[in-house]
């Protein structure tokens, strides 16, 4: 998993729960890498998965909150650190139907190892977007904090209704989304 999920994980924790609260979990966190991330380094999704865990148990919260919480902030670290991705769109659902076909496109060409979440998306009506997120991380908390996030940026109210597939081993879920106003 690519650093700046971690050096932006950490910028999470520092800003909203205090820059004590991320030693703690740095220090406290069973973490093989040390936790002297990049945001240029590659590191295992499972020591994400341990900070996450400790933080949970810290901050006594549910593990889909914290992941839809840090969706927020990592959109907003996208925004200062992407800027053209969402200045060259005017609205939420054109900045999902770019992330594959134009978004992770410029990643790979950055990073051809990165291993990316993939998005499809069907559209039938100009307010209405399904989303179909797939990887086996299972992060859809996290993608929600990213729509409400990006939603926001665009000053629109969007509505998101998410089903994950019958079958438990299945890496996708969509994303039913109904854009209600507009700025």
């Amino acid at each position: 998993m690519k650093g700046i999920i971690f050096t932006v994980f950490s910028d999470f924790v520092a800003s909203s729960y205090g820059a004590d609260q991320l030693d703690y979990l740095l220090d406290t966190c069973d973490l093989p890498s040390g936790a002297a991330y990049t945001s240029v380094g590659n590191y295992p999704f499972a020591e994400l998965q341990t900070l996450f865990d400790g933080l949970c148990q810290a901050q006594n919260i549910e593990l889909s909150e914290a992941h839809r919480l840090y969706g927020h902030h990592l959109a907003g670290a996208f925004v200062t650190q992407y800027t053209v991705f969402f200045q060259e769109v005017h609205d939420t659902f054109a900045l999902l139907r770019n992330i594959d076909n134009h978004i992770h496109v410029e990643v790979r060409k950055l990073n051809p190892t990165a291993e990316l979440p993939r998005f499809a998306y069907e559209q039938s009506e100009p307010d209405k977007l399904t989303l179909i997120y797939s990887s086996p991380r299972k992060l859809g908390d996290m993608v929600v904090g990213l729509i409400e996030a990006a939603s926001g940026y665009y000053k629109e109210v969007i509505q998101i209704e998410r089903k994950s597939q019958m079958d438990a081993s299945s890496e996708s879920e969509y994303f039913f989304l109904t854009r209600l106003s507009d700025g």
